[in-house]
């Protein structure tokens, strides 16, 4: 049984320019995302009999990040905003919006997926870089360990590498999160200084 990722893709920039990229993938407007015309799959791991190898799959899941086409895909465009709703199989498609990113770098894209209901993910590019890509699922592992970690080390580790990751998670001058940090003991980080971070923090795509 296939599991599924439900995604949703916003590209920003000109209007003209988001039609030359949907040119690429849907030439003939039927509202096709075809993965194949973005990231070419080699003709040496196509089989004559049209059967698929682990060359293949593991190729696919490295290059595409899923292994089939979408099964669906809906196009809305709002003059300099497209949106593309689509489903994958087994993962999203951060190899195709990286692929895409690179290609189009005068345009920004934002891709988030759900994981059958259970894990969620984002992937933000701009200017051909990737400048956020997380998965929710890790997030609070990480950011809980994190603490733990600063909880239970020597006292000499004031926490400053946990300091500085918040910092760039939610696009915050470091100062100015030591400074809220001093409002909480370290064993309150993860549910006080985290919390505050991300109410007064510029990124709102975390949780």
């Amino acid at each position: 049984m296939t599991d599924w990722s439900a995604n949703l893709l916003t590209v920003r920039g000109e209007s003209n320019k988001i039609l030359e990229m949907v040119d690429l993938f849907d030439s003939e407007g039927k509202n096709a995302f075809d993965f194949e015309k973005i990231v070419p799959i080699p003709q040496e791991l196509v089989s004559e009999n049209g059967e698929s190898s682990k060359e293949l799959g593991d190729w696919l899941l490295e290059h595409w990040g899923t292994w089939y086409n979408p099964g669906f895909a809906s196009f809305v465009h709002f003059d300099d905003k497209l949106e593309i709703s689509f489903s994958t199989s087994y993962g999203p498609s951060f190899g195709i919006t990286k692929s895409l990113a690179k290609k189009y770098s005068h345009l920004s894209f934002k891709h988030q997926y759900v994981f059958e209901g259970c894990e969620a993910g984002l992937l933000e590019c701009d200017k051909g870089m990737v400048t956020m890509e997380v998965e929710v699922g890790d997030f609070y592992e990480y950011v809980f360990g994190a603490v733990q970690d600063v909880f239970y080390a020597d006292e000499e580790d004031d926490g400053q590498e946990f300091l500085e990751e918040m910092a760039k998670l939610f696009k915050l001058d470091l100062p100015r999160v030591i400074e809220i940090s001093k409002k909480y003991p370290m064993e309150q980080w993860y549910t006080g200084l985290v919390g505050e971070l991300k109410k007064v923090g510029n990124n709102n795509n975390v949780w």
